[in-house]
C-alpha cells in the first residue's frame, strides 16, 4: 500500500514538472536599462539591449544578445554582448565568453545567470563571495501569463521577473558589484511587438530629489492599452417599441502628432471622429471628438489606468454634461472583477474595466444612459488585433429579449431624479448605491415611479430586481446642479 501511495506521488510530482509553463524570453524581446552614478541625481545614459538571432556553441543553441544606445535598434549601430539559453527554469551563459563574472554558480562549460527553480529560503552565489537568500516570491500577470517575480537580499538587494531578468542590474550582470558608483535600473521591458509589459514603477523621493529606481521619460516606452490593432464595437439594444440591436463600430488607424504629442486617430466605421493618446502613467487623453460641438479640440482625460484599481483608491474618469466634459473622482469601495479571454484578470469599478474602459461603451458610457428604454454596451473590445472582452450578457446571438414592463426610463430634472417602468409591476424594486458601492436607498416600483429627491451633484449606480431579488438591469445617471 506504501509503495502504492509513494508511485502516486512520484506521479503526481512528474506531471507538475511537465505541465508546468516554462517562461523564455523570445525573439525580439528589448530592455531599456538607465545607468547611473550613486554621486549625482539623476541617470546619466540609456544602455539597450535586444535579442536577435542564435548561434550554436559545443552543440548548444544560445540566443544573442546586442546592446544599443539610440530609440531604434539598427544591427550596423550595436555590438554583441552575448549570447544565453534556457533549460530547466534556468538561464545559462557560456563560460569562455562570460569569464569576467566569477561570482555566478558554475557548471561544467556554463555560468547560471538565472535560476527561476529556486523557492523561499533557497540561496544563490553572488559578487563578493556573498550569498544571497530567496526572501520572497510573488508571481505576476503579464499579457495572460503568470510569471514569478523573485527578491533576493544579501549585500544588496536583487528582484527577479521571470521572462524578463533583473530589474536592479545589469540583464547580464545579476547581483554585480557597483563599482566607483555606477549601477544600472531596468526602465522598460518590451515584448516582440514593440509593447511595453514592463515599466519601473513611479516612486516619490524626498522633496527636491528624485530616486534612482523610479521611472524615467524613456522613447522605449510604448503604450501598454491603446495602439494600432485597437478596436471595439459599441452597442444599442432594447427598446420601449420592442428588441432591437444597433452597432457602431471603432478603430484606431494611424497617428498624428498635435501640440508635440502623437495621437491615435479614432475612427467611426469610415470617419476620423477624434485622436486618443496614452501617456506613460497610463492615461488616456481624447481631444478633437466629434460629439464636442463647443471645444472640440480641447484635450481632456477619460480614463486613468495609473494602476489596478484596490480599495481606497482615488479614480477619476470623464462624464459628457450639458456643459461639456466634467472630470469626476470617485473613491474605490467594492471592486469586482474582469477575467480577459487573454487569461488576464483585471478590476471593474463603477463599470469601468481597468486598461479599457466603461462596460457600457467607451464613449456612450461617459454619456448618461438613454431614457428611451434602450441601453447602451461594450459589446466587443480587441487588443493587439486580438479580442480581449466580449460582453456576452447582451450579445444578440445569445441574451433572450428584454420584457418591455422592466425597462426603466430616468429623467433627471433640478432637484429630483424620477424612474418610470412603463406599467406597474409587483415586486420590482429599485436600488440606488454611491460609486464607491455604498447604498442609498431601497424603492418599491409597484406603482411604476418613484422620485428620489435630494441627492448631491454626482455620479450613481442604480440596480432594479424582480420579486426574486434576480437582477434585472443595472445603469448610471447623474444628479446635475
Amino acid at each position: 500500500m506504501k509503495k502504492t501511495i509513494y508511485l502516486i506521488l512520484a506521479l503526481c510530482l512528474v506531471i507538475t514538472k511537465m505541465t508546468a509553463k516554462e517562461i523564455n524570453i523570445p525573439q525580439g524581446s528589448i530592455w531599456s536599462y538607465f545607468s547611473y552614478n550613486l554621486t549625482i541625481e539623476y541617470p546619466i545614459d540609456f544602455t539597450r539591449y535586444i535579442v536577435d538571432g542564435e548561434e550554436t556553441i559545443d552543440n548548444k543553441v544560445y540566443k544573442k544578445i546586442y546592446r544599443f544606445k539610440g530609440c531604434s535598434y539598427l544591427p550596423e549601430n550595436s555590438v554583441y554582448a552575448g549570447c544565453f539559453r534556457e533549460e530547466n527554469n534556468k538561464i545559462y551563459v557560456p563560460k569562455k565568453q562570460f569569464s569576467h563574472i566569477d561570482w555566478l554558480p558554475r557548471v561544467n562549460d556554463e555560468i547560471i545567470l538565472y535560476d527561476f527553480s529556486l523557492n523561499v529560503g533557497d540561496s544563490f552565489q553572488g559578487a563578493n563571495d556573498a550569498t544571497y537568500n530567496v526572501s520572497a516570491i510573488k508571481t505576476i500577470n503579464i499579457n495572460g501569463e503568470q510569471r514569478k517575480i523573485i527578491t533576493l537580499n544579501g549585500d544588496s538587494s536583487d528582484t527577479w521577473i521571470e521572462g524578463i531578468g533583473s530589474i536592479s542590474q545589469d540583464i547580464l550582470s545579476p547581483l554585480a558589484p557597483i563599482k566607483n558608483g555606477y549601477g544600472y535600473t531596468l526602465n522598460v521591458f518590451n515584448n516582440p511587438n514593440g509593447q511595453t509589459i514592463y515599466r519601473a514603477p513611479y516612486i516619490d523621493g524626498e522633496e527636491g530629489k528624485e530616486r534612482l529606481d523610479t521611472y524615467k521619460e524613456d522613447c522605449m516606452y510604448k503604450p501598454q492599452f491603446i495602439g494600432e490593432g485597437t478596436k471595439w464595437t459599441e452597442a444599442r439594444y432594447g427598446g420601449i417599441s420592442g428588441w432591437r440591436w444597433i452597432e457602431t463600430n471603432y478603430e484606431i488607424k494611424g497617428n498624428k502628432t498635435v501640440d508635440s504629442y502623437n495621437y491615435w486617430q479614432v475612427y467611426e466605421d469610415e470617419d476620423l471622429i477624434a485622436l486618443m493618446r496614452e501617456d506613460d502613467q497610463k492615461n488616456i487623453y481624447v481631444r478633437d471628438w466629434s460629439r464636442l460641438n463647443g471645444n472640440p479640440t480641447d484635450e481632456f482625460l477619460i480614463y486613468s489606468f495609473t494602476k489596478p484599481w484596490e480599495a481606497g483608491d482615488v479614480i477619476r474618469y470623464a462624464i459628457l454634461e450639458t456643459e461639456g466634459i466634467t472630470l469626476y473622482e470617485s473613491t474605490v469601495g467594492e471592486i469586482s472583477y474582469v477575467t480577459l479571454k487573454n487569461g488576464e484578470t483585471v478590476p471593474c469599478v463603477n463599470g469601468i474595466i481597468y486598461s479599457i474602459g466603461n462596460e457600457t461603451g467607451i464613449f456612450e458610457g461617459i454619456s448618461d444612459q438613454p431614457t428611451n428604454g434602450t441601453h447602451t454596451c461594450l459589446s466587443a473590445y480587441y487588443r493587439d488585433g486580438q479580442l480581449i472582452y466580449e460582453d456576452k450578457k447582451t450579445n444578440p446571438d445569445n441574451v433572450e429579449n428584454i420584457e418591455i414592463e422592466k425597462t426603466l426610463l430616468i429623467r433627471n430634472d433640478i432637484g429630483t431624479t424620477t424612474f418610470t417602468l412603463p406599467m406597474e409591476s409587483d415586486g420590482t424594486t429599485l436600488y440606488i448605491y454611491h460609486t464607491n458601492g455604498q447604498q442609498i436607498g431601497i424603492y418599491s416600483m409597484n406603482k411604476g415611479t418613484v422620485e428620489v429627491s435630494g441627492l448631491p451633484v454626482g455620479i450613481y449606480v442604480y440596480l432594479l430586481k424582480n420579486m426574486n431579488t434576480q437582477s434585472l438591469e443595472r445603469g448610471k445617471f447623474t444628479v446635475r446642479k
